[in-house]
């Protein structure tokens, strides 16, 4: 590299071998310096530059190879974000169908019990025992020439009673409550 040195009109004492000739000004350091010593001083100056020049290059490298395993460690970080959100929604998916199955086994639940209850009130099984007994019944009642097995009818009024007992059992032990 070679810079312009301004030569001066006069002879003096160079200011770095203190020889007499004729001197120039060095336009970097503004050191008055003869032609043999400029070279010098120029190749003084050029490897400073060089080590200055490649001091900054290996910076720049060090700060472009930091600045690319930064990246590569964002794109990790961004992958794994994305892992943990895909985990996020699916465990909140399950969730929420573990309510719903919770919700309807509940919903279950309540009809049985609701249905039981009904059952227990309407007692519409009981009823049709009853009215085909009474129907028979009263057909034989009316008619005394009937024919009948009097040991059949009191096998099945039994057989209603205990059915009967059952049931008032039953509506005892199932007392209508709502269950929290």
């Amino acid at each position: 590299m070679t810079t312009n040195h301004k030569p001066l009109s006069i002879i003096a004492k160079c200011a770095l071998c203190s020889i007499k000739t004729e001197l120039f000004v060095c336009s970097h350091c503004d050191k008055v310096i003869c032609q043999i010593c400029i070279d010098k001083h120029q190749l003084k100056l050029n490897e400073t530059l060089k080590e200055q020049w490649n001091l900054c290059k290996t910076k720049y490298f060090n700060l472009f190879r930091l600045s690319d395993n930064n990246a590569k460690d964002m794109e990790n970080v961004e992958n794994e974000i994305d892992r943990i959100r895909l985990l996020i929604n699916q465990r909140y998916m399950d969730l929420v169908n573990l309510l719903e199955q919770e919700k309807n086994n509940l919903l279950n639940k309540i009809e049985e019990y609701i249905q039981l209850n009904l059952s227990n009130v309407s007692h519409t099984d009981l009823q049709q025992i009853f009215d085909s007994i009474n129907q028979r019944l009263n057909s034989i009642f009316e008619d005394p020439n009937a024919s009948y097995d009097t040991d059949d009818f009191l096998l099945e009024v039994e057989h209603f009673n205990r059915l009967m007992y059952s049931r008032e059992k039953q509506i005892q032990t199932n007392s209508l409550k709502v269950c929290y």
